[in-house]
C-alpha cells in the first residue's frame, strides 16, 4: 500500500520547481552545542531573505529555509543529527548529498571546540568533500561565561581551512548572516563547478542547464 504523505512532504513536492535552486545543508558538533536550537529559530522566521517555509517546522528532523540572494530563490533543507552525535553513531546516509555544512561548537565548553577536529575529521571522510562548502562556527558568542576567545576560533578554523564565524542563536546575533553566508559560499562554488550546479538545479530545469554547460576542465588557452 501507498504511504501517505505527509504534509511536511507535500510542501517539499509542490514547491520544489518553485526555486531556482534546491541545496542541503547538514549540521555537526557535539550534543548540546545549540544545533537543535539554530533549527528552532530558523523555523519561527516567516519574513525577510531567509524565512522558513515548512508546515511543521523541525519535526522530522529538518527545516525548510527559503533563501534570496542576487535575484535567485534557493530552498535548502537544514538537516540536524537528532541527537546520534552522542553514540557517535552518525552514518554516511546522514552526510549523503550535503551541499554545505555548519560545524558548531559551545564557546562557553572547551571541550566542544576540540572536538572541531573530530568532526570535520568525520566530514572528510564520509563527506562529498569537493562540493561541501564548510563554515565552523562558534555558538553563545556573547555569553560572559565564553571559555574560547575569538582568537581562537580563528586560528583554529583556519588550521582546519575552514572560514570562521561566531552567533548567538539566544540573542539573535549573526543567525541570518551565518546562513546567507554559507548560501553564498554554495552558490559560488557552485559558479566554478559545473557538475555541481547542475545538482543543485530542480529536475525540471536541469535538461536545458546540460546543454548550456561547458565541460568543467575547460581552461583559457592564454
Amino acid at each position: 500500500m501507498k504511504r501517505a504523505l505527509r504534509r511536511s512532504e507535500y510542501i517539499s513536492n509542490e514547491n520544489m520547481t518553485h526555486y531556482d535552486y534546491n541545496v542541503k545543508i547538514i549540521l555537526l558538533g557535539d550534543y548540546g552545542v545549540g544545533k537543535s536550537t539554530l533549527m528552532n529559530y530558523l523555523g519561527k522566521q516567516k519574513e525577510g531573505s531567509v524565512r522558513c517555509c515548512c508546515a511543521r517546522s523541525n519535526r522530522n528532523g529538518y527545516v525548510e529555509i527559503e533563501v534570496n540572494r542576487n535575484d535567485k530563490c534557493i530552498l535548502a533543507r537544514l538537516t540536524d543529527t537528532g541527537g546520534q552525535e552522542r553514540y557517535r553513531s552518525l552514518t554516511s546516509s546522514y552526510y549523503r548529498g550535503a551541499h554545505g555544512c555548519i560545524l558548531m561548537y559551545d564557546v562557553t565548553r572547551e571541550e566542544t571546540f576540540h572536538n572541531m577536529q573530530n568532526w570535520s575529521a568525520d566530514l572528510e571522510t564520509y563527506g562529498p568533500v569537493q562540493h561541501v562548502s564548510s563554515i565552523m562556527v562558534g555558538n553563545k558568542c556573547m555569553s560572559p561565561e565564553r571559555e574560547v576567545t575569538r582568537q581562537r576560533g580563528d586560528k583554529h578554523a583556519e588550521h582546519l581551512e575552514l572560514p570562521y564565524t561566531e552567533i548567538d542563536v539566544a540573542k539573535n546575533y549573526n543567525v541570518i548572516r551565518l546562513f546567507e553566508k554559507l548560501i553564498d559560499n554554495i552558490m559560488e562554488v557552485a559558479s566554478r563547478k559545473n557538475s555541481l550546479a547542475l545538482e543543485i538545479k530542480p529536475l525540471s530545469l536541469r535538461k536545458d542547464s546540460k546543454e548550456s554547460l561547458a565541460p568543467e576542465n575547460s581552461c583559457c588557452s592564454c
